[in-house]
């Protein structure tokens, strides 16, 4: 869900920008797959990224925090700003083994100050150990999260 920021400052998880691949000694210039073209985002960019187990009213995270327990329901709330033409925002949680927890696809077109939300649950308990989420716009990742279940 999209929904417009409010003016308010938050507290911000910390979150690195989507790290490059090495392409080893010799550049990639071997390498099969085609480098994705660059993403035009304008005056468009992602703030922050924060990571808790409730939102207020206007979608953001309360307390953000980055070590969860096991039965908790977790929520990415991203902060944005700036217009675009049109984008498509994607979280992707990966689980401390490296299989996908979860994938959403959002449409974006956002004007000014956006908050995007995802969320996870599980009914049974989470496996402890360190997990990730990737945040993508059409479909190159822009912000990776670490986070825990302890």
């Amino acid at each position: 869900e999209s929904k417009a920021a409010p003016s308010v400052e938050k507290a911000a998880v910390k979150s690195e920008p989507a790290e490059k691949k090495s392409d080893g000694i010799f550049g990639g210039m071997f390498s099969s797959e085609p480098a994705p073209a660059k993403l035009d985002l304008g005056e468009f960019k992602l703030l922050e990224v924060n990571l808790g187990t409730s939102l207020d009213s206007d979608n953001l995270v309360t307390k953000p925090r980055v070590v969860f327990g096991t039965k908790d329901k977790i929520y990415a709330s991203v902060l944005s700003n700036g217009q675009h033409q049109g984008l498509t925002i994607k979280a992707r949680w990966t689980a401390p083994d490296g299989s996908l927890v979860a994938e959403t696809e959002q449409a974006l077109v956002p004007v000014k100050g956006t908050v995007s939300t995802f969320s996870i649950g599980n009914a049974q308990a989470w496996p402890v150990g360190a997990y990730t989420l990737d945040i993508s716009l059409n479909n190159q990742v822009q912000r990776t999260v670490s986070f825990e279940v302890k």
